[in-house]
């Protein structure tokens, strides 16, 4: 049972790890932190899936509690990081759009 309560353990790091990679998503480090958030996650699944095989569902019920907590959260973030690109991407749109107006009024003017 060691076994399995250090791999359940070591799931929670690798969750933990995730929030914090979230908390360092940005535009800017969109390139080098999302990678490795997706790594990460695919380790946790790599992990669970192995647990899964090796003791099965009902003992791992157990401490499925714990590591759902984690695992809403994170997937609160990465709503909230969806929401915060969504947001920047129509700004960009209304930019981009603005900026093609005045374009063509630019050429309209001169023809």
């Amino acid at each position: 049972m060691n076994t399995l309560e250090t791999q359940v353990e070591k799931i929670g790091l690798l969750l933990s790890k995730v929030g914090g990679y979230l908390d360092n998503l940005t535009f800017e480090t969109f390139d080098e932190v999302f990678p490795k958030t997706l790594s990460t996650i695919k380790q946790v699944h790599e992990i669970k899936f192995e647990l899964l095989k090796k003791y099965g569902s009902e003992c791992l019920s157990l401490f499925e509690k714990k590591l759902f907590l984690n695992a809403k959260q994170i997937e609160d973030q990465f709503d909230n990081i969806v929401k915060i690109f969504i947001a920047q991407e129509k700004k960009l749109e209304k930019e981009l759009l603005t900026s093609i107006q005045k374009k063509k009024l630019i050429y309209y003017q001169k023809v």
